[in-house]
C-alpha cells in the first residue's frame, strides 16, 4: 500500500511530541507500505528504519510572517485562525498536489496536533478524491488544556473540526473517553470514529543498553521519567524526598527523575538524582531497572480525564509496579486492566511517603501482564492498516 503521511514532525528528537508519528511510520514500513512523508519541520535525526527506499520525506518549510519575533508571533496568532500553523496549509497543499499527482497514493493519513494541519487532509481529499484518515492524538474542541485567545478562534476551530470529521473516511482518537466526546458532537458520523491508543515500541526495550541507573547501589529505585509540568513534579518530589528522610525510607529507597528541570537540592543528593532528558530507548531501559514507576497528571486536569501519559504504556510493558496520581478516567481505566498498578487521587500526594512505607511488600514483585502487547506500536499499526484497507479496498 502506498500512503501519504503528514505530521508536524518525523524526528526522534521530538521525543513524546513525535513518538507516534515516527513509530507509526517505522512499523508501516515494516508492514510493507511505501510512504510519502510531509512535514513542516526539518527532519533532524531520523530513525534508521525511515532511511529506506520505501520512504520519501519532503520538508515543506513553515515560514511565519515576520519571523520568530514576539510581535510577529502575536500578529500570526491573531491573523491565522484558529492557530498560526494555518499559514502552512496552503503551501503544503500546493507541494503535495504536485507530488501526489505525479506519484499517486492509495490513501492519506494526517496525524496531529497541531490540529489545524488536518486541513491539509481535507483539501487534498476534495482535490484528489483521496481516502483521508485523521489521527487526532489529543482532543481538539473540548480539550480543557486548549486555551482559545478569542471566541472567534474557538468558533473557527469548531468549523475546522467539523470539516475534518465530515471529510475523513476514518477518525482515530487515542482514548475511549475522547471518542465518546466526538460521538456526542457528531452522532451522524459515529461509525467512522475509532479508538487507537498510544503505545510502546518493543524495540526500545531490546536495543543495546544506553544507561545504568543502578550503579551498584542496592537500594530500590522510584523512577519518574517525563515532563516536569512547569515545576509541578519537582515540587512533589521535594516533598516526597523530605519525608522519606524523616521516615528512614532513604536507607531503603532512592529517587531517580529524568526529563527537563533542575537538579534536586544538594541536601537530597544522597538519595535523589536527576538524569536530564533521556532518549525514548534509554528511558525504557531505565524503567526496566527501576522498582517502582511513578506517573502523574498535571494540575488542572478534569474528571473524567481523557488523557493517558505516554510513558504509561511503556511502564506497563516493564512488569514493574506502577503508581499513578491524578484524576480518574482514561489512565485509571487502562491501569485497572493490569496487575501491580495503583491509582491514587490527586489529594494523595501528601500521603505518598506513608503510602510507600505501607506498600513495600507489594513493591518487591514483578507483575506479568498478559494482553499488554495489544499496546505495542506494531499491533496498533496493524489495527490502523486494517481500517484503511477496508476503506481502500
Amino acid at each position: 500500500m502506498r500512503l501519504a503521511f503528514v505530521s508536524y514532525s518525523f524526528s526522534s528528537e521530538g521525543l513524546s511530541a513525535s513518538f507516534r508519528a515516527v513509530r507509526f511510520a517505522k512499523y508501516l514500513v515494516r508492514a510493507g507500505c511505501q510512504l510519502e512523508l510531509f512535514t513542516p519541520r526539518p527532519p533532524g535525526h531520523k530513525l534508521a528504519d525511515l532511511d529506506s527506499p520505501q520512504v520519501n520525506l519532503t520538508h515543506i518549510p513553515y515560514r511565519p510572517l515576520g519571523g520568530d519575533s514576539l510581535p510577529a508571533k502575536f500578529f500570526n496568532r491573531l491573523v491565522y485562525l484558529p492557530e498560526p500553523l494555518k499559514a502552512w496549509v496552503a503551501p503544503a497543499c500546493r507541494v503535495m498536489l504536485g507530488r501526489l499527482r505525479e506519484n499517486p497514493v492509495d490513501a492519506l493519513l494526517v496525524t496531529t496536533p497541531p490540529h489545524v494541519v488536518q486541513l491539509v487532509g481535507v483539501r487534498l481529499a476534495r482535490e484528489l478524491g483521496l481516502p483521508y484518515f485523521a489521527d487526532l492524538r489529543d482532543d481538539w474542541l473540548t480539550s480543557h488544556r486548549q486555551k482559545w485567545r478569542t471566541p472567534l478562534h474557538k468558533w473557527i476551530a469548531a468549523r475546522c473540526e467539523r470539516q475534518v470529521v465530515e471529510t475523513a473516511r476514518g477518525v482515530f482518537l487515542n482514548t475511549a473517553i475522547v471518542r465518546e466526546r466526538y460521538a456526542k458532537r457528531y452522532p451522524a458520523f459515529a461509525d467512522k470514529l475509532h479508538t487507537l491508543t498510544n503505545g510502546y515500541d518493543e524495540d526500545d526495550f531490546t536495543a543495546a543498553s544506553q544507561c545504568d541507573i543502578r550503579k551498584g547501589d542496592p537500594r530500590r529505585i522510584l523512577l519518574y521519567c517525563g515532563s516536569d509540568y512547569d515545576g509541578f513534579i519537582p515540587r512533589q518530589l521535594r516533598w516526597l524526598a523530605g519525608h522519606m528522610g524523616e521516615l528512614g525510607l532513604d536507607k531503603l529507597w532512592r529517587i531517580i527523575s529524568a526529563g527537563y528541570g533542575d537538579n534536586p537540592p544538594e541536601s537530597y543528593g544522597s538519595f535523589w538524582s536527576h538524569l536530564n532528558v533521556l532518549t525514548v530507548e534509554a528511558a525504557s531501559q531505565a524503567s526496566m531497572q527501576a522498582d517502582l514507576l511513578l506517573t502523574a497528571m498535571p494540575p488542572g486536569e478534569q474528571t473524567p480525564s481523557g488523557t493517558v501519559p505516554l510513558k504509561t504504556y511503556s511502564y506497563l510493558r516493564t512488569e514493574k509496579p506502577i503508581v499513578y496520581i491524578g484524576e480518574s478516567g482514561s489512565t485509571t481505566d487502562l491501569l485497572a486492566k493490569f496487575a501491580g498498578t495503583y491509582s491514587l487521587p490527586r489529594a494523595a500526594w501528601p500521603d505518598l511517603p506513608n503510602w510507600l512505607a505501607r506498600h513495600q511488600g507489594q513493591l518487591l514483585n514483578r507483575y506479568p501482564r498478559p494482553g499488554v502487547d495489544e499496546y505495542s506500536v506494531g499491533s496498533l499499526v496493524q489495527k490502523l492498516l486494517g481500517t484503511i484497507d477496508r476503506v481502500v479496498h
